[in-house]
C-alpha cells in the first residue's frame, strides 16, 4: 500500500513538473517595480497604474497571463513578446467604490520567469466619500 501511494504522490510531482516548464518555456528575468503606492484617494475614484517590467535576460519574456486578485481589478498587458532589453508593460485599474481606509490590491502575473508568478501590489488609502 505504501508503495503504491509513493507511486501517484511521485507521478502527481512529477506530472506537475512538466507541465510548468512546457507552458511556460525556457525563463529569463526580469526587473520590476511591484508595489505602487497611491497615497489618499475619495472614494469612487479609479486608480490607474502602469507597471514596466523590462527584460534583464537572453531570452525573450512571453507574458502567459496577469489575473488581478478581485473584481474591482482590471488589467491588460503586453501580449507580444519581449526582447531582451526591452520593456514590457501592466496596466492596471482599480476602482475604489464601496472602500474605506487601507486597501492592498494585487495583480499576479505568470510568464516564462523563475519563478512563473510575479505579484504585483497597488496600495493606498481610500477616504470615504
Amino acid at each position: 500500500m505504501r508503495n503504491l501511494l509513493f507511486v501517484l504522490v511521485s507521478g502527481i510531482l512529477f506530472a506537475c513538473g512538466n507541465e510548468g516548464s512546457q507552458e511556460f518555456g525556457a525563463p529569463t528575468t526580469i526587473e520590476a517595480e511591484t508595489v505602487y503606492k497611491f497615497g489618499d484617494v475619495v472614494e469612487g475614484e479609479v486608480v490607474d497604474v502602469t507597471f514596466e517590467v523590462t527584460n534583464t535576460g537572453d531570452l525573450p519574456l512571453t507574458i502567459i497571463d496577469v489575473k488581478p486578485a478581485c473584481g474591482c481589478t482590471v488589467a491588460e498587458y503586453t501580449k507580444e513578446p519581449i526582447p531582451p532589453g526591452q520593456k514590457g508593460l501592466i496596466k492596471s485599474s482599480v476602482n475604489t467604490t464601496g472602500f474605506s481606509g487601507e486597501i492592498s490590491k494585487s495583480v499576479t502575473m505568470m510568464a516564462n520567469t523563475n519563478p512563473t508568478r510575479t505579484v504585483f501590489l497597488i496600495k493606498g488609502n481610500v477616504i470615504k466619500n
